[in-house]
Formats: structure tokens, C-alpha cells, sequence
């Protein structure tokens, strides 16, 4: 965190993400992080005075690097037992 960043507590860094979060999901993803294809990904933070402390920014790399892209677009979330499934269900005229 560069001292020009605003810093934001954990409560306000809750409200930046989409659809707001609880506080102890920013805390574990200061702490222990979010898994991704390329390994741990961890909130960028600092403690002040005893309490975490992020940037909006931060929130905004951290986001960035959680998104996984495969040629720029988002994996499609169907595995192969959802295709089976649905293709079992037309089969049987559901």
C-alpha cells in the first residue's frame, strides 16, 4: 500500500465489494487468501493501530487477479456430469 492510497478499514472495504460482503470475508482474504489456477491469491493489507487496513485499489487488483480468463472471457461453469445430465433428460423427453 503507497501512503497517496486512502486507506479504508475492513467494514468500508466490505461495501466496495460487488453486492457488499461481511467483514470476515475480507479479513480471510486478507489472510488466507482466495485459490486460483495460479496459485493463492491474498487482499493487500495493512494493520493500523491493531486493525486492517486495504485501498480501494487493492480491492481492484485483488478482483483483477481472481478473475480467471481463458482468452479473455470467463470459463463456462457446465462440467461434464451437467452435459450427461441434460442430455439424459432430452433422451427421456424432459
Amino acid at each position: 500500500m503507497t501512503e497517496s492510497q486512502q486507506p479504508l478499514t475492513v467494514a468500508q472495504a466490505a461495501r466496495f465489494y460487488p453486492g457488499g460482503t461481511h467483514t470476515g470475508t475480507i479479513i480471510r482474504h486478507i489472510t488466507r487468501g482466495v485459490r486460483t489456477p495460479q496459485g493463492v491469491v491474498k487482499l493487500e493489507a495493512s494493520r493500523m493501530g491493531g486493525r486492517w487496513t486495504t485501498t480501494l485499489e487493492a480491492i481492484e487488483r485483488f478482483r483483477a487477479a481472481c478473475t480467471v480468463r481463458s482468452g479473455g472471457e470467463a470459463r463456462p461453469s457446465r462440467t461434464s456430469s451437467h452435459a450427461k445430465a441434460e442430455a439424459y433428460l432430452d433422451a427421456i423427453g424432459l
